[in-house]
């Protein structure tokens, strides 16, 4: 019974740090996406009221190409 009340309150724990970094997370797209001119995020907007899945895999595809290539640039491959 020890061992179960000892690893619930570790499941917890780690729910509630995800939590906190799932806010955190949160507040830094909200930062960013507020940071951008109008014309992108009316542009943003309409992708994602659209096509929401397809733009997330667009723009993780091309952040991980713009990351691959910066690496490189950087001789980080």
């Amino acid at each position: 019974m020890t061992e179960q009340l000892a690893f619930s309150r570790l499941l917890a724990e780690a729910d509630e740090q995800r939590r906190v970094a799932l806010d955190l997370h949160r507040g830094q797209v909200q930062a960013w996406f507020d940071a951008l001119p109008v014309r992108d995020k009316a542009r943003l907007a309409l992708w994602f009221t659209t096509l929401e899945w397809d733009t997330c895999a667009a723009l993780s595809a091309a952040a991980g190409d713009w990351l691959r290539s910066a690496r490189v640039k950087n001789g980080k491959s």
